[in-house]
């Protein structure tokens, strides 16, 4: 159920027409973004000697993980991050924004005329990149030249710890932005993607897996590590309500009607993605009628837990070109105490040229003052 422009699909081979209208009924998210800051590769040696590099197995020579995202300083994007604690009420509010960057290709050519860019050279460019690569099996991408190093088919990743004064009320521990010029092969547009984490940035980049290069994590039987399997991308292991009348499952700590992309669902793959998790998404954010300039509120996994959320935005809403958008999600399935911090409601707006994307939900505790943070 992916929205492509018919002229966007006669531009392409009849064999990959056909695998993409496979993927056309899916009920599928694009990927969207993260990031963070790499390692500053410092070690010591022997005096006078070499230093010694650790031998890659053949495992690990083939998974991809948190180097698939172009780390970016914040300041290109002026990031902020505001998070208020109210202790009257119990409740949180986080707040990620950002302003548009103009050097960064096709993410502000955008309109509502045309969203995806329909007609441009756009979509050649991005094909060039490997836009179409996790559908037809072919481009440029391999393990080794990954889409962290594109210039198009690339996110511009970037990220804020969340402060540690919000320890005591919420478990999300990182927030990120990346921005995406081409999107990705299920949601083909320009765009960028939120994600609060409940794992740390390092804990992040041990979520490894065979992508060859891409953003999407191969079939299980393809992964050869703990951490591969680990995304569950064929269901094995994801918590399910006890209980549960007959029906679709209901999985633990998502919202009502999400559910887990997996492998041979009703996308025939899985959304799992390295350095980020496997996805679950709400069907009707991805009806064949809805606008695709609309946000669409994603949840992330790994290892059978739920560890973060995500938010999708067309990149037209950075350039003030939409409405305020809301979503409420006041329960979730069999929810644990450990997540009940999780937001009941999801906000994008525009104001005086920045994007913020925020979340509010209720505190873990209402002990203390209340307080607001900003960290940029």
């Amino acid at each position: 159920w992916i929205l492509i422009e018919d002229v966007v699909v006669s531009q392409i081979s009849n064999s990959l027409k056909r695998i993409m209208k496979l993927a056309l009924l899916s009920l599928l998210f694009a990927t969207a973004a993260a990031g963070g800051k790499k390692g500053d590769g410092k070690g010591k040696g022997g005096k006078g000697g070499k230093k010694t590099v650790p031998p890659v197995d053949e495992c690990s020579a083939k998974e991809n993980g948190i180097e698939v995202w172009k780390s970016t300083p914040n300041e290109e994007v002026k990031l902020r991050l505001t998070s208020s604690v109210d202790t009257d009420t119990c409740t949180y509010k986080m707040s990620l924004s950002w302003e548009p960057n103009p050097e960064y290709p096709f993410l502000g050519d955008v309109t509502l005329d045309n969203p995806n860019l329909s007609g441009t050279d756009w979509l050649d460019t991005c094909i060039a990149d490997g836009l179409y690569q996790g559908l037809s099996g072919i481009g440029p991408q391999t393990p080794e030249n990954h889409v962290g190093l594109f210039d198009y088919y690339t996110d511009f990743a970037f990220y804020l710890d969340v402060p540690e004064e919000m320890e005591p009320y919420v478990g999300f521990k990182i927030a990120t932005l990346g921005a995406s010029p081409c999107g990705t092969f299920l949601q083909p547009f320009p765009q960028y993607s939120v994600h609060f984490y409940d794992i740390s940035y390092a804990e992040r980049a041990d979520l490894t897996c065979v992508s060859n290069g891409d953003y999407f994590c191969k079939p299980i039987e393809e992964q050869c590590s703990d951490a591969g399997r680990g995304f569950q991308m064929n269901g094995a292991g994801i918590p399910t309500c006890e209980g549960a009348p007959p029906g679709p499952p209901l999985y633990t700590n998502l919202p009502a009607n999400h559910f887990w992309t997996l492998d041979g669902g009703p996308a025939t793959i899985n959304a799992a993605t390295p350095a980020m998790g496997l996805h679950a998404v709400d069907p009707t954010e991805f009806a064949p009628t809805r606008d695709i300039t609309d946000p669409y509120t994603l949840y992330i996994g790994h290892d059978s837990k739920v560890i973060g959320n995500h938010v999708l935005v067309w990149s037209g809403f950075a350039e003030g070109l939409k409405e305020d958008f809301t979503k409420d999600t006041p329960s979730y399935n069999c929810q644990t105490p450990d997540k009940a911090y999780y937001p009941t409601t999801t906000s994008v707006t525009y104001r005086n040229g920045r994007t913020a994307v925020s979340i509010e939900g209720p505190t873990l505790t209402c002990d203390g003052l209340s307080f607001t943070k900003v960290v940029e």
